[in-house]
């Protein structure tokens, strides 16, 4: 039987997003089922949020990386890409998504949701 705390845990599946070495260690953008993910590359752990600044729409995988921080190439909002905070602003923050490195292979964990159903 499942248990209430089951329930309330969201589905997830992971979906192989690339290799190590191939990601640039400033940013890259990889697309998933309705959206695209920036990953960056913070003292040797790889993080993932969504792509797009919330303020502007522009792509965060293009900004400047210093740190754990990336900023918006068109508006000038900064990201901690741990947390996904807008920084400056405790209300706001993006998408981040965890991941998963195995034998060199990069993988994000995806809500179902967002997963593209079967007819």
């Amino acid at each position: 039987m499942r248990s209430a705390q089951d329930n309330n845990k969201a589905m997830t599946t992971l979906i192989e997003v690339g290799r190590v070495d191939e990601l640039d260690p400033q940013g890259a953008i990889v697309a998933i089922p309705h959206s695209r993910v920036a990953l960056f590359r913070v003292k040797h752990r790889i993080h993932a949020i969504d792509d797009a600044c919330v303020r502007c729409g522009s792509s965060l995988a293009h900004g400047k990386l210093d740190g754990a921080t990336v900023t918006c190439p068109k508006c000038g909002w900064t990201y901690d890409v741990v947390t996904g905070c807008v920084n400056g602003i405790a209300a706001l923050h993006t998408t981040v998504y965890c991941v998963t490195v195995r034998e060199s292979n990069v993988y994000l964990d995806i809500p179902v949701a967002v997963m593209p159903r079967e007819c």
